[in-house]
């Protein structure tokens, strides 16, 4: 059901049902004792991979349709479910809360993954920062972002062309790792 969605070259609100229906059948086929067990541990048991996933292709699907809250729902039920994170969702969760003004929550996932040091976390922890008003804060965390890698500044200053694609392969402080950082951190510009 996954596979289909993401082939389906129809409109979003297609590929979200039948990303939705993916999700049901997971849950179903778990079984929500089994899910209960696993909770917090879930990546490592490798029959709750699809399920990961497919609410993963849901939850990134919302947020490319600007349903940030249900976004957000899903991404923190995939960190309840699995809080080592091994597929990164912790990133677009901060860059949601952020955009959404869920100061508070941001704070506690950067609280939460502090030694993340990626830089990714550098920079959502610079504008959370700054959108919390502590100009000295995030003069200390910009410093440390910078150092993280210097090429997210430049696009979200729209000093640096825009890549011509996005690659979830990357190098830390390379122009790959800024892009990835922009696409999850530049909606919460356009709001201010």
């Amino acid at each position: 059901l996954v596979l289909l969605a993401n082939l389906n070259r129809g409109p979003l609100r297609d590929v979200i049902d039948c990303l939705q229906h993916a999700v049901v059948a997971c849950e179903r086929s778990l079984g929500a004792g089994f899910i209960n067990e696993y909770r917090g541990y879930f990546w490592l048991q490798m029959e709750t991979r699809p399920y990961m996933r497919a609410l993963q292709s849901l939850a990134d699907a919302f947020f490319c349709a600007d349903l940030n809250l249900d976004a957000v729902g899903i991404y923190a039920r995939m960190l309840e479910l699995n809080p080592k994170d091994n597929q990164g969702v912790r990133y677009a969760l901060i860059g949601l809360n952020l955009e959404m003004g869920n100061l508070k929550c941001a704070a506690e996932l950067l609280e939460k993954y502090q030694h993340d040091g990626s830089a990714r976390f550098e920079w959502a922890r610079v504008l959370e920062r700054f959108l919390d008003g502590d100009q000295d804060g995030a003069s200390r965390a910009l410093k440390a972002a910078r150092k993280a890698n210097s090429y997210v500044e430049l696009l979200l200053t729209c000093n640096h062309p825009w890549p011509d694609e996005l690659s979830n392969i990357y190098s830390p402080g390379s122009e790959e790792e800024a892009a990835l950082c922009f696409r999850y951190l530049h909606r919460i510009l356009k709001k201010q």
